[in-house]
């Protein structure tokens, strides 16, 4: 477990450069996220690499991947036109799609399609998750998991962004105790990720 809590820290001190209101001009959100979750990725496979079953590619994980992200997508669109009712919650909707002028679209689904969403997963769920889940039972590791993947994203004292991330982390959290692989969230997270912030925002639809 030290393993886990000290890329935890890392992740923590990373997404706090990425997002608190004191250093998140410093460089590129892009260039930051892509390069943090490279690092937490490539450091959790290497820690993993034993686990030999959690990369374990099967078809099904394909369409389960790409179904999942489609039903999360369309939660987050009534979810748009919900918020639409709350004035604080538009706007951290907005703050979170502000981002994505930093960079050219083709440049950012890339980013967000190749690197960002799969290197999470391996971190999050595939590390972080799986371990927890096999010290404590994989409900707990499911919770606490969740929990941690909201919780670094307090630095951007956003409601919605930790509420999102809250949310996205307890359903990928759920398909990866169900299928025991790395696979089929690592799809539907990249799926999702490039859908939701490039091809066919929320704010899209709802204005």
């Amino acid at each position: 477990m030290k393993t886990v809590w000290r890329l935890f820290a890392l992740a923590f001190a990373l997404w706090f450069f990425m997002f608190s209101p004191w250093t998140r001009g410093l460089t590129s959100f892009w260039i930051a996220m892509s390069a943090s979750a490279f690092i937490l990725g490539l450091s959790s496979i290497i820690a993993g690499r034993k686990e030999k079953a959690l990369f374990e590619f099967k078809p099904v994980h394909i369409a389960v991947g790409l179904v999942s992200a489609l039903i999360l997508y369309l939660v987050f669109l009534a979810g748009g036109f919900a918020v639409k009712l709350f004035s604080f919650a538009d706007e951290g909707v907005r703050d979170i799609y502000a981002i994505r002028g930093e960079t050219p679209a083709v440049v950012t689904g890339i980013a967000i399609f190749f690197l960002i969403g799969p290197a999470e997963e391996f971190f999050w769920r595939g590390l972080v998750q799986y371990r927890l889940g096999k010290r404590y039972g994989e409900t707990a590791g499911l919770v606490a998991g969740t929990f941690l993947y909201a919780a670094v994203h307090i630095w951007s004292f956003n409601f919605m962004l930790i509420a999102t991330a809250g949310l996205c982390g307890l359903f990928w959290g759920y398909i990866f105790n169900r299928y025991k692989s790395v696979w089929p969230v690592v799809i539907s997270h990249a799926a999702w990720d490039l859908v939701i912030f490039v091809l066919l925002p929320v704010t899209t639809f709802t204005g």
